[in-house]
């Protein structure tokens, strides 16, 4: 992690920030800008990570940490997902240094979404299918709750258990009650716009 021109890495290469200010940019902790800290122990971070149901052991050394982490996820995407988690937290932080632009959990959580849509290109078929399914439900009909939820409803089972069936089904009525609702709005629109012109 070192390769990454964090703040303290800038220190440690004698380059002067404006104020002489090496702290993280994303909280307000006033805590030096480590590699670490920015991508596992920062609360913004955290946040993110609490989002995609992964859990950091801050106890064990890194790779232990990770291992960990991965186990405890239940899911053959964790590596995927933790990528592109952890490429997204850099972003939001060169967008406000770069940029200007304000970190967000929002911005994060949508550019992730739109990222992993893009990264899914690179799975095989049948691996595909299910990471698009999981992030398309999380992003148009519950996106509210955490990935984790969505995910653990598909992973936390054996395949083809009732728990499992139930899930599926309970998202599958979700997505459909949802596009109903929104095809209705729009034939709605329309007619009223048809009707409006058709007076005039």
């Amino acid at each position: 992690m070192d390769r990454l021109n964090t703040r303290n890495i800038l220190k440690r290469k004698k380059h002067k920030l404006e104020g002489n200010n090496y702290n993280c940019i994303l909280c307000s902790n006033n805590l030096e800008e480590t590699a670490f800290h920015l991508f596992f122990s920062c609360p913004f971070s955290q946040a993110c990570w609490q989002y995609l149901g992964i859990h950091w052991d801050f106890s064990m050394d890194f790779f232990h940490m990770l291992i960990q982490a991965k186990q405890q996820f239940q899911s053959p995407f964790f590596m995927e997902i933790f990528i592109i988690g952890a490429w997204q937290i850099w972003k939001q932080r060169n967008n406000f240094i770069f940029d200007r632009g304000r970190p967000s959990f929002s911005s994060w959580k949508q550019s992730f979404l739109d990222e992993a849509n893009l990264q899914a290109l690179r799975l095989c078929d049948s691996k595909r299918v299910i990471f698009l399914f999981l992030l398309a439900v999380q992003s148009s009909v519950v996106g509210s709750l955490p990935f984790s939820v969505v995910r653990l409803s598909f992973f936390s089972a054996p395949p083809r258990t009732p728990l499992l069936s139930f899930c599926s089904c309970t998202v599958l009525l979700l997505v459909v009650s949802r596009t109903v609702v929104g095809l209705r709005f729009i034939l709605n629109k329309n007619f009223t716009v048809g009707a409006s012109h058709a007076v005039f």
